[in-house]
């Protein structure tokens, strides 16, 4: 099971290929200050309460999953510092631009929530196909 001590261990990140019973699949990752660096297996498990998982099968580390993860904390990566940036620049918004002022607080708001958007889009679309699948 995944063990963490002040950001750096391991920890389960991603959920795919969700059955009925409720039982995904993620990966088990090395992480360094909560950033996933290096897949180390798959695990298709259901939640057991709290943050307790029953394991029914370990599998060879799902690569599209990896990527997606990889992917979601690349974005982070990039727009956290971004956002920051911009909010340290703009202490003092223009007066003069408020439409790009707007603009940017849009933009940047909108990539902090893209990837959670995408991720509720997939679960729920695959909760749906794994319902289609067992009638």
């Amino acid at each position: 099971m995944p063990r963490m001590i002040n950001g750096v261990g391991t920890r389960f990140y991603g959920q795919c290929d969700w059955r009925r019973d409720g039982s995904f699949q993620t990966t088990e990752w090395f992480v360094l200050m909560y950033v996933p660096v290096m897949p180390l297996k798959s695990l298709r498990v259901q939640r057991a309460g709290g943050n307790t998982y029953r394991v029914f099968e370990e599998l060879p580390v799902s690569v599209p999953q990896a990527l997606r993860t990889w992917a979601f904390a690349a974005l982070y990566i990039m727009t956290i510092p971004s956002l920051v940036i911009h909010v340290a620049e703009k202490m003092n918004f223009d007066a003069d631009e408020p439409m790009r002022n707007l603009l940017w607080m849009t933009v940047l708001g909108t990539l902090l929530a893209a990837p959670f958007l995408v991720l509720k889009f997939a679960r729920s679309k695959a909760l749906a196909q794994a319902k289609t699948r067992r009638r």
